[in-house]
């Protein structure tokens, strides 16, 4: 890639995505689709995307990787409110909010750490990712199942692995120690 080229691809990454959101509004436009009333939540995920956008448009820039941390959390706190907004299951934000925090989090820094090359982050993103699933799956578990709010629920399914995987990490908890040093 020559320099100028180089130069000019965050540019070129950006221009694209420039067009693209101008064909989706238009598309928006032509099947007569009333964005303000059932597309706002892009007004939260577009603005997420840009983060990402702007870490594949600096190339291997050290440090972009981290750009991938807000992108996470904004583009999952559209995507959940793009979910309430389709199905009008607001109260579940009782339990949802935390797969933008910690779950969120935690996938920006596998992200990150993949991209940077350290380990070290993409263990610690792992953690905070599996912290959020699990406080989502408790929470939804204490709000629908036991006070009866929070809307639907994630299903029999879904709230099956919960208890599994509470005895799962308890066992580890338990037996996964003796390896370590203190």
């Amino acid at each position: 890639m020559s320099g100028d080229t180089k130069r000019n691809a965050p540019l070129i990454v950006y221009g694209v995505f420039l067009v693209a959101l101008g064909i989706l509004l238009f598309a928006f436009q032509l099947w007569d689709i009333n964005l303000v009333s059932f597309g706002w939540p892009l007004f939260v995920i577009i603005p997420g995307l840009f983060f990402f956008v702007g870490m594949l448009a600096g190339g291997k820039q050290a440090g972009l990787g981290y750009l991938a941390v807000p992108g996470s959390i904004i583009t999952t706190v559209g995507a959940l409110l793009a979910y309430q907004n389709i199905t009008g299951d607001w109260q579940s934000w009782s339990y949802m909010w935390a797969f933008a925090a910690p779950g969120a989090v935690g996938l920006g820094l596998i992200i990150a750490g993949t991209r940077e090359g350290e380990p070290g982050v993409r263990r610690t993103g792992a953690w905070l990712l599996g912290l959020g699933l699990l406080f989502a799956l408790v929470g939804e578990w204490i709000f629908v199942r036991i006070l009866g709010v929070g809307g639907a629920g994630f299903g029999p399914a879904v709230e099956s692995v919960l208890p599994v995987g509470l005895v799962l990490a308890g066992l580890f908890v338990v037996f996964g120690g003796r390896t370590r040093r203190t």
